[in-house]
């Protein structure tokens, strides 16, 4: 939630999907079709606490990494 939250106050819709996906982008909004999937990024956390970030390569996917990245940061400080 807290991803969520963060992806939301830079603009990128996000929402929750069943077992723990995230799904971040144009195919985060109700009713979307197949051709704004391309836009979309998907964020799973594994059983072994890994994240795994899965979409095509677009500016939501490099705006959702650096996200992750700065959250994971201030977990290391």
């Amino acid at each position: 939630t807290s991803l969520k939250s963060r992806l939301a106050s830079v603009g990128v819709q996000a929402e929750l999907v069943g077992e723990g996906v995230l799904i971040c982008g144009a195919g985060a909004k109700r009713g979307a079709t197949a051709e704004s999937l391309g836009d979309s990024v998907a964020v799973r956390k594994t059983a072994r606490g890994r994240v795994e970030l899965e979409g095509s390569i677009s500016d939501v996917y490099y705006v959702v990494r650096r996200e992750i990245y700065n959250l994971l940061a201030l977990v290391a400080a």
